[in-house]
């Protein structure tokens, strides 16, 4: 684990990438970040920020919460909208 206090969930946004025939350079591109800030931020080694968060959301078609719990960063009582069914 990285020095923050979560795991986030790698492969699954490495397969919803895939599955969109998206890249993690394009998605990096979107967060003004390159491949290996963007890797750090996958490992654990970099923690994601709200505003990064929600422009993934957006990039795969994610609900917010989802973007965050995949991240495992736990938001308890917290709301983003709609409910997604993926988890």
């Amino acid at each position: 684990m990285g020095k923050w206090d979560f795991k986030p969930d790698a492969e699954f946004f490495k397969k919803r990438l895939a599955d969109m025939d998206m890249s993690q350079r394009a998605l990096g591109r979107l967060l003004e970040l390159d491949v290996a800030s963007l890797n750090r931020m996958f490992s654990g080694d970099r923690v994601v920020q709200l505003h990064e968060a929600v422009k993934i959301a957006r990039f795969l078609k994610l609900d917010l919460m989802v973007v965050v719990k995949k991240f495992g960063i736990e938001a308890h009582g917290v709301s983003a909208g709609k409910k997604s069914n993926i988890s």
